[in-house]
């Protein structure tokens, strides 16, 4: 390794050495107890309805239009998409404001095109978040004047971003009175808030940050599931108006003394950040954390940090949080599977083709390396890893690598699936994989296992929510729907 990809290295490292902090805190951990049983009971509510899956196909307005507004609230994110779009036509504001977070979460763009302006009036600031971002992005003008601002400023700020930043995104240029202006908009912001004539947004400190999103590869195989990614070439503000988040992401990079590196982030979202003066081809993989981009503190220094959880967070010089998460170089250049997922959190579950494990789930070390001599392209675990807990070697073509770190699927489950243990306080995700957890005040790690097993969904159920069991062992096994199957991921117990 040449001085120029050491120094980027000691300085990584010197940050990460710092001892991870519990957060206090969980993003989006609210979790209803019932919530199984809420979701059988919506099932068993529309069968005693005979409203099945093949009835629903066939409705149209009139049908739609007769249901009594409750019916509404048995629908969920996958029943929803049974009711054919222009059935939509027909619903009314009294139904509308029956559909629960599962429901909303489902509307596809079709079926929201049909929905009249007028009914978006039963959108409140409690249910803003679970439509989907491109829902949001077909709103028109006349869907924006229909909601109501007084609801809207009790929203969450995080919330209340993504509609600012992707709303009306499909009506650009279909005529002047389509496109939503930086006035129309300035009704629902709450005090503090601004934006001005050119669209730019400045919020408070803490706030949360939101950015249109990468638009989906058109190249893109069938077998890789990306999740949405914020476009770091867009600015914070209505269509990406403003300076472009990776401006001043590599402005950080020279404060932090690292301008001989820049970031770049590729048609899938993923950043790489390379060596500009050719001394080496060291290079780092990493993806933002959409969920946890903030305002930063005002007098916040621009550069790089770690945040409590042990990732990097570049803080730019007008006071953007960018924290970013390690992640696989290509996705889709990564031999032997049949199936790759990358999560929100940075998290990879591959199903291979061949071999011991046919599932794995990791997160990825960002720094690349040449593979070692004899390796072939492919996920190569250590067969005399036992428990499972080694790290894993992702080689490409080109024979670079990274290593994958075994991790837990969906941690945002995870964590909600662990907060309802009584005696857990806070749980997250650190950098090489594992979790802490502050049980009763005192802070334990869990260490992953790639020896993950998959079995068939219990008989007559087609939806299973997360669970933990704690073992007469000690170790626990953490168990989560994957289409129409269970993954268990067994961890380890650590005190710290």
């Amino acid at each position: 390794m040449k001085k120029t990809a050491l120094s980027l290295t000691m300085s990584l490292l010197l940050l990460t050495g710092s001892p991870i902090v519990l957060a206090n805190q969980v993003e989006n951990v609210g979790f209803s107890q019932n919530e199984s049983q809420l979701k059988l009971k919506k099932h068993l509510n529309l069968k005693k309805l005979k409203l099945t899956a093949d009835k629903l196909k066939k409705f149209g307005k009139e049908e739609l239009a007769k249901l009594e507004p409750k019916v509404l609230s048995f629908f969920d994110e996958n029943n929803i998409k049974d009711i054919p779009s222009d059935a939509f036509l027909g619903i009314s504001l009294a139904q509308f404001s029956q559909l629960d977070a599962d429901g909303l979460k489902g509307l596809t763009i079709a079926q929201f095109d049909k929905i009249p302006s007028g009914v978006l009036k039963a959108l409140k600031a409690e249910n803003l978040g679970d439509l989907s971002e491109v829902v949001i992005s077909e709103f028109s003008l006349e869907d924006v004047l229909a909601l109501e601002d007084g609801q809207l400023k009790t929203a969450t700020g995080k919330d209340l971003v993504r509609l600012l930043v992707n709303v009306g995104k499909k009506h650009i240029g279909k005529g002047i009175n389509q496109k939503v202006k930086p006035s129309d908009l300035k009704r629902f912001l709450p005090v503090g808030w601004s934006i001005n004539e050119a669209g730019e947004l400045n919020i408070p400190e803490g706030e949360s940050l939101a950015l249109p999103a990468v638009l989906t590869p058109i190249n893109l195989l069938n077998n890789v599931v990306l999740p949405k990614i914020p476009n770091l070439g867009k600015g914070f503000g209505l269509y990406g108006a403003g300076n472009p988040f990776l401006l001043g992401m590599n402005a950080a990079l020279k404060t932090a003394n690292l301008g001989q590196y820049n970031i770049e982030q590729d048609a899938d979202g993923i950043l790489q950040v390379k060596d500009n003066s050719g001394d080496s081809d060291f290079t780092l993989a990493f993806m933002p954390d959409k969920n946890n981009m903030k305002q930063a503190k005002k007098g916040k220094k621009a550069g790089l940090s770690t945040d409590k959880r042990g990732f990097f967070v570049l803080t730019t010089d007008d006071g953007r949080d960018i924290p970013i998460l390690p992640a696989p170089k290509d996705l889709k250049k990564i031999l032997g599977l049949e199936k790759v997922e990358l999560g929100e959190a940075g998290d990879v579950l591959m199903k291979l083709a061949a071999g011991k494990h046919i599932f794995g789930v990791g997160l990825f070390d960002p720094f690349l390396t040449a593979a070692a001599n004899g390796l072939s392209a492919g996920v190569h675990f250590d067969e005399n890893d036992i428990k499972g807990t080694k790290p894993a070697k992702v080689v490409y073509e080109d024979g670079s690598s990274q290593l994958m770190y075994p991790t837990v699927h969906k941690p945002a489950d995870f964590f909600k699936a662990a907060l309802k243990i009584a005696g857990v306080e806070a749980v997250q995700m650190n950098a090489d994989g594992t979790l802490a957890v502050l049980f009763e005040g005192k802070k334990f790690q869990l260490e992953p296992s790639f020896n993950v097993k998959e079995s068939p969904l219990p008989k007559d159920e087609d939806s299973v929510e997360p669970k933990i069991e704690i073992n007469p062992d000690g170790t626990i096994d953490y168990t989560i729907q994957n289409e129409q199957a269970l993954l268990t991921i067994p961890l380890n117990i650590i005190a710290k």
